[in-house]
């Protein structure tokens, strides 16, 4: 019955007769339907379901080219998950249109105003910043191995992997201890430094590419996919005088 098999289709499977499917259909139906009247368990999970779909829409993610890769999310004291997102706690929402849904670890949280809390989350590439290095040092290698030693060499246990797409060899070495996170990009003898390349973070996969983007067809038009359009004038490094 619930495999969308017909009456018909149900009594010559089972041999028995149609009335008789026709009864323990009507008497299953009346057990469950009692059972969520007394349990509710069917609409709470739609209600859940309906929560954290909205928290996933309502969160705000800002990515930027080798830079920061951050999440905002506003969600009120009264909703059923309130108690639950707390800092540390993780947030699963989709980043943009064509990756996975990514995880986002919540770092800070506003005091309610008008019922309503922000928080702030850093992707969860962030926990490199917690894995140290005692120092590091490779010679003619290309970025994935250069990665790969960094993960294993890592004085903590460290649950990402890596993956790129350079095949240039080059060498590194950094005398002073650091975080698995600051060898990625940020100081001097870094793997961006040294390598260059875009960073894609996907989940707990660090991905170095030679060139990340790539033409997908998409036309950006006004009036088509395009709804808003903002201008900002600045003129705070402007200058209208030369002087001799």
């Amino acid at each position: 019955y619930n495999e969308d098999l017909s009456l018909g289709e149900i009594v010559e499977n089972y041999g028995i007769s149609r009335q008789g499917v026709r009864d323990v259909i009507v008497r299953a139906e009346a057990i469950l339907t009692d059972l969520e009247d007394k349990t509710g368990l069917i609409k709470r999970f739609h209600a859940m379901h309906k929560q954290l779909q909205q928290i996933a829409e309502d969160a705000e993610k800002i990515l930027e080219r080798n830079g920061s890769y951050e999440l905002s999310l506003q969600y009120p004291i009264t909703g059923r998950f309130y108690s639950e997102i707390t800092e540390g706690a993780i947030i699963k929402a989709k980043a943009n249109e064509t990756s996975e849904p990514q995880l986002f670890r919540i770092y800070k949280s506003s005091k309610p105003i008008n019922g309503i809390v922000t928080y702030s989350a850093e992707h969860i590439s962030y926990d490199l910043n917690g894995i140290p290095l005692l120092g590091f040092s490779i010679k003619n290698a290309t970025p994935q191995m250069a990665l790969t030693k960094a993960i294993e060499g890592a004085a903590l246990p460290c649950p990402f992997t890596a993956y790129s797409n350079i095949s240039t060899l080059n060498s590194t070495e950094i005398l002073t201890p650091c975080s698995v996170r600051a060898l990625l990009g940020g100081q001097t003898g870094s793997l961006l430094d040294v390598w260059g390349g875009e960073y894609e973070f996907d989940n707990f996969t660090v991905k170095l590419y030679l060139h990340r983007g790539k033409d997908n067809g998409v036309v950006i038009e006004y009036g088509k996919n395009l709804k808003d359009l903002k201008q900002e004038s600045n003129i705070a490094e402007c200058y209208t005088h030369l002087m001799p």
